[in-house]
């Protein structure tokens, strides 16, 4: 898992400002950087994971970024 999210993280901050805001495209974003193979469970678990590392803050269905590394 952790492998996953420093993944995920590496992902995020190449993206720029260009990250995703929605958690629809956010978890479309993560499963396509897996090579669409997650399971619907497993992408959850990824995503729960984020939340709770504080390095996504969901607000409905809108999404933030706090970045491990970032001033």
């Amino acid at each position: 898992m952790a492998e996953r999210i420093d993944a995920i993280v590496e992902f995020l901050k190449a993206r720029g400002s260009a990250k995703p805001r929605a958690v629809k495209m956010l978890s479309n974003s993560v499963n396509s950087l897996f090579m669409k193979r997650l399971e619907e469970e497993e992408l959850a678990k990824i995503m729960d994971e984020l939340v709770r590392q504080k390095i996504v803050i969901t607000n409905g269905s809108k999404v933030s970024y706090q970045l491990p590394g970032k001033p």
